[in-house]
């Protein structure tokens, strides 16, 4: 799989799980993808994780990970929620 569907996955969980602390869109203000390994034609499972919480800034760390559980990439995103 192309590390660039690896990276929209990454985005896309990343602002899932965003979501859940906010109610509005929340632009990502920086986001970092590391490929650590090829991902094969298997399934992927994406895990999310809130890791600051502030008035401004949401940071979420994200991994993809294969069947046998080892990590194919990780994302760090920061989001900003600051109301306008």
């Amino acid at each position: 799989m192309h590390g660039g569907m690896i990276a929209a996955i990454i985005d896309i969980k990343a602002c899932f799980e965003v979501q859940k602390h906010v109610s509005t869109p929340a632009p990502a203000i920086h986001l970092t993808i590391d490929c650590l390994r090829a991902a094969r034609k298997k399934d992927l499972y994406i895990a999310a994780k809130t890791i600051k919480l502030d008035r401004t800034v949401r940071a979420i760390d994200v991994t993809v990970a294969n069947e046998q559980q080892s990590v194919i990439a990780a994302g760090r995103g920061r989001f900003n929620i600051k109301q306008s």
